[in-house]
This record gives C-alpha cells, structure tokens and sequence, in this order.
C-alpha cells in the first residue's frame, strides 16, 4: 500500500530532479566562468554544495620592519613589547570642567536648593512676602483686586456692593 503525499504547493517536487526537461543554459565557453560563479544561493545547501575560493588579501608591508611588525601581530603577543609587565597608569586627577570665575554659579546649578526642599519640606521657614506698598485711599481697591469680589460672589453674594447699572 502507497501514501499518498500531499504537495505544499503546486509543482512541489519531492525528488531532486525537475518532473520537465529545462533547457540548456545559453552560456558561450569564454563566459562559463562568470555564469557559474552568478548562479545563486538556491543550491548551495544540497549535497554538493559548490565550493567558493576566498583567498586572504596579502598584507602591504614596504619595509622589513613593518614585514616583522604584522608577524608579531599574527603570532606573538604585546608581553615582550613591555617587559612581561605593564607600566602603572599616571594617577592624575580629573581636570576642572569650570574656569575659577565661574565656579560658584556651577555650584549653584548641582541641585542643592532643589534638593533641600525636598528633603527638609516643612521644616524650611516659610516665605513672607512683606507689607504691601498700597496708599490709603486705595486699600478697599486693592482688597477687592487680590480676590474679594470673587469670594464674596461663591460664599457670601450679600456683601457684594450694588451695580451703578440700572436693573433691566
């Protein structure tokens, strides 16, 4: 008894060759080369997978110094350049990012205000905005400007003085 296969997709083949006769390759014998090497990845994974030649480039070296250069480099390692041991670092300490003159207002912008209302919120002491400069005979005005017609309108409409207008 066969099974029968179902086909992924139509014209699906499950053997390695076409099911219809290709034509041959219209290739002239002095461009085969080129032809072979431009035929594409799709066979590349088969049993006979092609084999492509990538020769390593061959290093520049003008003179015998650099020629013995690029084979310590390839072969050997950086130990008999130092002696078997590295030189300490120089302990330098990091350069000021700020002229002398300007110092006091780096300071200022590191957070440290910003920071201290947030940590001590509460226990700084609070802004007083001092006496206002009102003449005496604009002190009504100047009570009625900083939020009294609008208090008295949403808490106590009685006190709100009458309008000059006439009532419609």
């Amino acid at each position: 008894m066969s099974v029968q296969q179902t086909r992924p997709y139509p014209g699906y083949n499950f053997g390695s060759e076409a099911e219809t006769p290709r034509p041959a390759a219209r290739v002239k014998p002095e461009a085969e080369e080129y032809a072979n090497r431009a035929k594409g990845s799709i066979n590349l994974f088969t049993e006979t997978p092609r084999y492509i030649d990538e020769s390593k480039p061959e290093p520049r070296c003008p003179t015998g110094s650099a020629r013995q250069n690029y084979e310590h480099g390839r072969h050997g390692t950086v130990n008999t350049l130092l002696d078997g041991q590295a030189s300490p670092r120089p302990d330098v300490g990091a350069v000021p990012r700020t002229k002398s003159r300007a110092q006091h207002i780096a300071e200022s912008h590191k957070g440290k205000s910003s920071a201290s209302l947030i940590n001590y919120y509460g226990y700084l002491p609070t802004y007083d905005p001092g006496v206002p400069r009102v003449k005496l005979e604009a002190q009504s005005t100047a009570e009625q400007h900083k939020g009294g017609r609008i208090n008295s309108l949403m808490h106590d409409p009685i006190k709100l003085p009458l309008s000059a207008r006439p009532v419609p």
